[in-house]
């Protein structure tokens, strides 16, 4: 495949997501569906199994998987799980018996491997009914200031009944998780300009530079380096300023990294990193450093890899 085949391929995908919509029963998913649709919520009945939706959002393609909430279905909702770009909670503000039972079923899912790299928007539905918590009572009955700081999350207030406040939730949760391929397309073309969060708005400029906004002060770099971890319980993660990186390899071994003067670094998805700087020498020295970090045991297949090697073997694997 050549990499004009590859942009087509990432330009095709980036318009379209995948996200998964769950909460308690009777907390509004359904509606909240419909009304965005500007479909008829007169008369909505409980969903025993799911829905799927596609909904033509702006210029994005969004595939909506509303999954049921009944308490005897819970245990079916990892069969969801996979290719999730976003997912979203939603909450009954006004069903005050059952906070805690909410509270429990999304620390489960936010433990879920496959949803790492998912952004999470949380809708506190019902807004319009009297007695309601506020959007911030949700967020400290829910705990949210206690999330892993790598989630990108949001919690929005809104009526599923009167539409307030959906357009703003689906604003934020409207552009594309940045994907290896992606990065790739960013790396190769040139272009200006990452994601803090899929709520980030794009900030892509024709230049030869590169400039990171969002976490870290802004900062121009003209030089980056990409690398994907793979293995399950490997993840990364770098503190706010870009000057420390933590590389979890395995589920209980840790390595902590200084990031050297004229480089920064960024985590996305919890297993790609992306280092950046003025200076190539340094950046490539770093970014080699962090590939050759290895875990406790090495298993095949498993490791820090470059993204654009990985590329290069999939296409060598096609030619074949």
């Amino acid at each position: 495949m050549g990499l004009l085949s590859i942009i087509r391929k990432i330009k095709r995908k980036e318009k379209e997501m995948r996200i998964l919509m769950v909460g308690l029963d009777n907390s509004g998913k359904t509606t909240i569906v419909l009304k965005i649709n500007g479909e008829d919520t007169s008369v909505i009945s409980p969903t025993l199994g799911f829905n799927i939706k596609t909904i033509n959002y702006q210029k994005y393609v969004l595939n909506i998987w509303d999954v049921g909430g009944q308490k005897t279905i819970r245990s079916y909702w990892r069969n969801y799980f996979e290719q999730t770009d976003g997912f979203i909670w939603v909450v009954d503000s006004s069903d005050l018996r059952r906070l805690d039972d909410c509270k429990h079923e999304l620390d489960n899912l936010l433990k879920e491997e496959r949803l790492s790299g998912a952004s999470l928007l949380i809708f506190a539905n019902k807004q319009d009914i009297q007695g309601a918590l506020s959007p911030e009572e949700i967020a400290k009955v829910l705990n949210l200031d206690a999330m892993d700081k790598t989630r990108h999350w949001r919690i929005v207030g809104c009526s599923a009944y009167t539409g307030d406040g959906l357009l703003e939730g689906f604003d934020w949760l409207g552009i594309p998780c940045l994907n290896s391929l992606l990065v790739l397309l960013v790396w190769v073309q040139g272009v200006v300009g990452l994601i803090e969060h899929c709520g980030a708005k794009k900030i892509f400029k024709k230049t030869n530079n590169f400039q990171v906004i969002g976490i870290c002060p802004i900062m121009e770099a003209k030089f980056f380096r990409f690398l994907k971890i793979v293995g399950v319980g490997f993840k990364a993660r770098a503190e706010a300023e870009g000057r420390l990186l933590y590389l979890k390899l395995g589920y209980s071994h840790e390595v902590e990294l200084t990031v050297p003067q004229a480089v920064r670094v960024f985590c996305f998805k919890n297993n790609v990193v992306c280092c950046t700087g003025i200076d190539k020498e340094r950046v490539h020295q770093f970014a080699a450093a962090v590939r050759c970090c290895k875990p406790p045991e090495v298993y095949k297949g498993k490791g820090i890899m470059y993204i654009d090697e990985v590329i290069k073997k999939k296409e060598g694997k096609r030619s074949k």
